[in-house]
């Protein structure tokens, strides 16, 4: 898990040309980004990254997560507190500091049920998922709600 986390970190957060749509800023801790295949859910993602970057949070404050990763074919639900523990074993300074975690086709996840790690968290997949907001669950075939 070190290895995938420090591999995201090494890659850059590009600059995505700007969009019409944004990512809410809202006080919740799971914010969802759910719609068709490649309508630039994981852009959005990314692009909050960079203005996040662009307003001075250090990047040891963030994390990417592509879930299509084959070295992540394995996770499970249950195994989602190992990337907390990896990221505030590479991060510790991190630890009590308001983190974003972003989880891209976090759907991919075997056993989906109540998400792991502490911090604000976005999540992009396809339509077939949504977010129970009170539970912090990514349920395929449920729709997201206000």
């Amino acid at each position: 898990m070190h290895q995938v986390l420090t591999d995201a970190e090494a890659e850059p957060v590009p600059r995505p040309t700007r969009r019409d749509v944004v990512l809410p800023q809202r006080t919740v801790k799971v914010d969802a980004v759910i719609g068709m295949r490649r309508v630039g859910k994981s852009w959005l993602l990314l692009h909050r990254m960079r203005e996040l970057l662009d307003a001075g949070v250090p990047r040891s404050l963030m994390l990417h997560v592509e879930f299509e990763d084959d070295r992540l074919a394995d996770l499970r639900t249950e195994d989602l507190h190992l990337i907390e523990e990896a990221f505030f074993g590479l991060h510790p300074e991190s630890h009590g500091q308001e983190c974003w975690f972003c989880f891209d086709e976090i759907q991919d996840v075997p056993g989906r049920g109540r998400s792991g790690p502490g911090g604000r968290q976005a999540g992009a997949g396809r339509s077939g998922m949504a977010l129970d907001a009170r539970m912090g669950a990514v349920r395929p075939g449920s729709t997201l709600r206000p």
